[in-house]
Parts: C-alpha cells; structure tokens; sequence
C-alpha cells in the first residue's frame, strides 16, 4: 500500500471516531436519574453493620461528639498492654488478682464526623491512685463538653487537654439502637477476662 493510502485510511479511521465522539457530546444527559438524594443516602448507611469498635483516646485532627446520656457510660476495670497495645475488659474479683496492672476507667463513647465509632476509656486516677492533671482534664471534657462538635488536643508542656469547638452548628449523629452494650460488645470481642486463670493473666505473673 502506497503511503498516501495509508495516510488517508488512518484520517478516515480518525474522522469516523470523531464522529462517534459528537455523537456522545451531543447525547443529553438527564441529570434527574443522577440526583443525590436523601432519602437513598440514609437507606444505604441503614444497611451498614458496625463490626468492630477501637478502644482509644480521639485523634487532635478529628472532630468528635460525646454523648451526655448516662446510660452510654460506665465504669469498668481496664487491662492495658502497652507493648502490643491491648486493651482488655477484667471483670472486678479478677482485678484485685492484677494489683498495679488493672486501672479503673470511665468508658465514653464517642463519634467522628465520618460515622466512626469509639470508645475512650478515661482514667479515673493515675497508676498511683491519685487524679494528676490529665485525668482531671479528661474527666472535665466527657462531662461539660459533651452533646456537641470538638476537637481535643494534648498539651503536653501543660499536662492538660485543649478543648476547640466547632466554628460552625453541626448535626448531632446517630448512634446504634443497642446503645452503650453494643459498643462495648463490638469493643472488647474476645478481649474479656473473667478467670484468673486466663492466658493473658498467666503470662503478666510469669506462668506462662
């Protein structure tokens, strides 16, 4: 083939594809069929399954919203493993078995302006069973902060948190049906010690 030919087969191949384009182009869209609604969008988180709860204290960079019911906190013995950052549930008669492992903490849930949810087990004193300036200020947040849009971030040159509030009014988000218990379960799944003779206990006094 001549490269004249060959020239006008490629233009002509060219020429048919810009047509096709224009054809594309000039297609109207119907932007109703595309409309975000509302209605769709709570029917779609509504078939969401929350499937695991962190247990941890709120991220300075994101804007968070505790509850004021009562009824979504409560206090419980806590074992934390630094190393492997573990957090456990202990029930109290296994507790006393762990002096200076098992800290008492306020557990508060909270939310983040995506729909994560949290748990933030709130020292109530520190290791030596005394209330240091952190727990004060902790404990201060989870109960006049509350019901309300924030940001909370460490001061650590001062030994307290910096509480921001939100610029702008937010909705208040929803939380799930089972409230506090079903938080809690979806926290500490497997991570209940109930006997003495538990492995994590075993290992913490040397038995294991």
């Amino acid at each position: 083939m001549e490269e004249n030919e060959l020239g006008n087969d490629v233009l002509g191949v060219v020429e048919g594809n810009l047509n096709k384009i224009d054809l594309q182009m000039d297609d109207e869209i119907d932007l109703e069929g595309f409309a975000y609604r509302k209605e769709f969008a709570i029917a779609n988180q509504a078939q969401g399954e929350v499937t695991y709860v962190p247990v941890r204290r709120p991220d300075p960079q994101s804007w968070i919203y505790i509850p004021s019911d009562s009824k979504m906190r409560a206090t419980v013995a806590i074992l934390e493993l630094k190393q492997s950052r573990e957090v456990y549930l202990v029930k109290p008669d296994v507790a006393t078995s762990l002096d200076g492992e098992v800290t008492n903490r306020l557990i508060v849930p909270y939310q983040d302006r995506e729909g994560g949810l949290f748990l933030w087990a709130v020292r109530l004193t520190d290791s030596r069973g005394n209330r240091d300036s952190w727990v004060t200020s902790a404990l201060r947040i989870v109960h006049e902060y509350c019901d309300q849009w924030i940001k909370i971030k460490a001061m650590m040159n001062s030994g307290c948190y910096k509480v921001i509030p939100a610029p702008v009014e937010i909705p208040a988000p929803e939380w799930p049906a089972g409230g506090l218990r079903f938080l809690v379960n979806r926290a500490f799944k497997n991570k209940v010690i109930n006997a003495v003779d538990d492995p994590v206990v075993q290992k913490l006094k040397g038995y294991l």
